[in-house]
């Protein structure tokens, strides 16, 4: 799917990034975090969960520290597994909302061990990356807020004139949310 681009891509990604990843794999055997993926909702797919989770979890934890209670449910009953592969199957895409270099990575790794494999029948685990999915009327995206910590010897008012060579920028009296792309919001010294 994700060489096929049914797993829709909307970052570009560093090579020198996606070599470690792929060297990772590559010494590990193994992927270390799963991709982050979203599919526009579907009533099927969503009708299936809702039955599956309605029967008692496989794991049921509440960690301690948080009282963040986990659930997982295992589906291995055939028809299910092929009802849920059928209504992915039919989606035109879905979607990378976090892993990028994950996934390139692990596609790269699969192609390289395609090729040296001459009894690759494409039920090998290298076929695919470790993933979860989940459908967009679900998630809440948050901020993607970043702290800089020391402004590189700067007063405030230097720092402030080294953005006006490449931003414009004007203070506002409340918390500036970026509204449009290309829009960012900064705090610093109260404002």
């Amino acid at each position: 799917a994700y060489d096929r681009d049914r797993i829709k891509k909307h970052e570009f990604t560093r090579p020198v990034k996606e070599d470690d990843r792929v060297r990772q794999i590559d010494a590990l055997n193994a992927q270390t975090g799963p991709v982050f993926l979203v599919y526009v909702a579907d009533q099927v797919v969503d009708g299936i969960l809702r039955n599956v989770s309605e029967l008692p979890a496989d794991v049921d934890v509440t960690v301690e520290r948080d009282r963040v209670r986990h659930q997982i449910w295992k589906i291995d009953h055939a028809e299910t597994i092929d009802a849920l592969t059928a209504a992915f199957d039919a989606m035109p895409a879905i979607y990378v909302a976090d892993g990028h270099h994950r996934s390139a990575a692990g596609s790269r790794v699969g192609n390289s061990r395609r090729e040296a494999n001459p009894s690759h029948t494409g039920e090998e685990s290298y076929n695919h990356f470790l993933s979860v999915i989940f459908p967009h009327d679900q998630m809440q995206i948050l901020d993607y807020n970043r702290v800089v910590r020391d402004l590189a010897g700067l007063s405030s008012g230097e720092f402030l004139a080294r953005v006006a060579e490449r931003f414009d920028f004007a203070a506002v009296g409340q918390a500036a949310k970026p509204n449009a792309p290309a829009t960012f919001g900064m705090y610093l010294e109260g404002q």
